[in-house]
């Protein structure tokens, strides 16, 4: 039944009831103690809320249980890079790299910290990455290539990648539009 409580948790968590999402992933802890996706989860509730100490101590929990872990260390560089420890994130960030050399968000959220660190040379391989080898239309990768071209003074670089950024942004005005037409046709 912990399955079923950590299913429901999940979908709290993705319709915004956090408090409820937190309290499915603590029965979830209690059912199964051994099942590290329980904290990890947890975690990425109080990371929504904002609460990051609560998340730090979540992910603890997870890593202590499976050390090492790469799902526990992507979060929990979104932990340090939310209390601005920006090493610790690299640090974390690229060891989930040397297990998923081709996941999209980590390189993407790797070359953003690089790029709060003022690291831009080290930052554009990382966000290349992605656009040559995973998703062209990566938005994170061209904004973050953007603000770098941009604080180098490479206008035409920046200008390149704010165009595509432009492009590939979903139009915030369609759910306006299309929200009243979709809740009268639920089909």
């Amino acid at each position: 039944h912990w399955r079923r409580f950590n299913d429901y948790g999940i979908g709290l968590l993705r319709q915004g009831d956090l408090r409820g999402a937190i309290r499915e992933f603590r029965r979830v802890q209690q059912l199964r103690p051994d099942y590290a996706d329980g904290w990890v989860n947890e975690a990425r509730a109080h990371l929504q809320e904002g609460n990051l100490p609560a998340a730090e101590e979540a992910l603890a929990h997870a890593l202590e249980m499976e050390p090492g872990w790469f799902k526990a260390s992507y979060f929990m560089a979104q932990v340090a890079r939310g209390c601005g420890e920006y090493e610790r994130a690299v640090e974390l960030l690229e060891s989930v790299l040397r297990t998923h050399p081709y996941d999209r968000m980590v390189r993407v959220d790797l070359g953003n910290v690089l790029y709060l660190m003022g690291r831009h040379d080290d930052a554009i391989p990382h966000l290349m990455f992605v656009l040559d080898n995973i998703d062209p239309e990566e938005l994170g990768a061209h904004y973050n290539l953007m603000l770098i071209y941009r604080a180098q003074g490479e206008d035409a670089r920046a200008d390149i990648h704010e165009s595509r950024y432009l492009r590939y942004k979903e139009d915030e005005e369609i759910g306006q539009l299309s929200g009243a037409y979709k809740r009268g046709r639920p089909d």
